[in-house]
């Protein structure tokens, strides 16, 4: 499994292994070079969202993802982090297998839990970020995280957000 922030270049084809700055992998002693701005159809740039008013109470979560695709749904009882990290979670259950996928959300606890090593205190959250690291092995999959503040303009963003609203309000 393999995390960080891959917005540029993504993974090593060969030993998935992320590409360092120059587009070279660092296991395979540069052998694989991806040209910037070369075409691959397996790299996603996901928006996540998700709320609960009040909260904990009813909460929705929602993505939009770089290629059209977005969903959303609905929980009567959740918390806003809860909702955060369900976002993410049928984000990866949504994409192929084998993809290179950035997380692009405006929770800073999704990326601290999922990326950066931070504890994870509540029983709820630890199950929701196990499952999710699990769907990210399951799926061979090369994840990365970057933070987005919300309602700041960012066209995804806000649509993943208005997802959400919609979804909460619908109840579904």
């Amino acid at each position: 499994m393999k995390l960080g922030y891959i917005r540029e270049f993504g993974a090593c084809p060969d030993c998935s292994e992320l590409l360092d700055e120059h587009g070279q992998c660092p296991n395979c002693a540069g052998r694989y070079v991806w040209q910037k701005g070369a075409p691959r159809s397996d790299i996603y740039f996901i928006y996540t969202d998700g709320g609960c008013s009040p909260n904990p109470g009813e909460g929705a979560w929602a993505y939009v993802r770089n290629d059209g695709q977005e969903r959303s749904g609905y929980f009567s009882m959740s918390t806003n982090n809860l909702c955060e990290l369900e976002a993410v979670k049928m984000a990866l259950f949504d994409t192929p297998v084998g993809s290179v996928v950035t997380v692009i959300t405006d929770s800073m606890n999704v990326i601290g839990w999922l990326s950066l090593g931070w504890k994870r205190k509540d029983f709820s959250i630890a199950e929701a970020c196990k499952a999710i690291q699990g769907l990210i092995t399951a799926k061979r999959l090369t994840v990365g995280f970057e933070h987005v503040s919300g309602h700041s303009g960012n066209d995804l963003n806000e649509r993943a957000h208005w997802l959400v609203q919609q979804s909460r309000t619908r109840k579904g």
